[in-house]
Formats: structure tokens, sequence, C-alpha cells
């Protein structure tokens, strides 16, 4: 059996967050696992480490948004794959809708999801999150 591509393995993970297949998820994710979200001022920004980091950062975004990510284009770029597009949705605590460009970082070691970097466009996000309700 074929070791899948890195890229395969990103677009598996982007196909199981748009399912909300958590398990599906896990299956594609290093123990070794990090995530960065660079809106360290969003309620979910920041790092985690690990994989009960990682749940906590899923759950923190679940608990704060209904959103759908949609990637433009996903590639590799040496040795990390990138993801380009947009997520947008409603933030639960006050119904503002967002927009946002967004662009990911993924770096995937025998097969598994090591980093998983979050850049976007901050001032959007945090806009929509100060709206009052």
């Amino acid at each position: 059996m074929s070791r899948r591509s890195d890229i395969e393995t990103v677009e598996a993970a982007y196909r199981a967050l748009t399912a909300g297949d958590l398990h599906g998820l896990l299956d594609l994710i290093h123990p070794d696992v990090r995530v960065y979200h660079a809106a360290k001022d969003a309620p979910w920004g920041g790092a985690y480490d690990g994989i009960e980091e990682f749940k906590e950062f899923l759950g923190r975004v679940a608990a704060a948004m209904d959103s759908t990510l949609e990637m433009d284009a996903v590639f590799e770029a040496g040795e990390r794959v990138v993801g380009v597009g947009r997520a947008h949705g409603t933030l639960r605590a006050n119904g503002a809708s967002f927009d946002a460009r967004e662009v990911n970082v993924w770096h995937v070691r025998d097969g598994k999801i090591l980093t998983f970097e979050v850049y976007l466009d901050a001032p959007v996000l945090l806009a929509a999150l100060a709206k009052q309700p």
C-alpha cells in the first residue's frame, strides 16, 4: 500500500473539518501536533501543543462560531503544504457574520499532520467579535 502524499493528507484534513468528522481528522494528526492561530486576540488564538490541546482548539472554535472554510488552492511549498481561501460564518455570541481571507500552513511528517498554522485577515474577524449583540 502506498503512502499518501502530503497534499492528500491535508486535503483529507480539510474534508474531515468540513464534514465535522473529528475521528477522521484525529486519524491524520501526529501525537506531537502543534496548532498556531495567529489571531491571538480571538478566544481560540495562540498556540496549542499535542492531541488534547488540538481538541481544545477545535472545541473553542466550534463553540464560538458556525463557519465554513473554502480553500481556493492547496499546493506544496518546499516541506510545507499551503492552503489559501476564505473563512466565513456567524459568531455565536453576537450573531455577527464575517468573511475573511485565510492561509493555512501545514507540515506533514510520515503521513501525519505535525503542524497546522492559521493566518487570516484578523481585523475582519476581530471587528466581528467586537460587535454588540
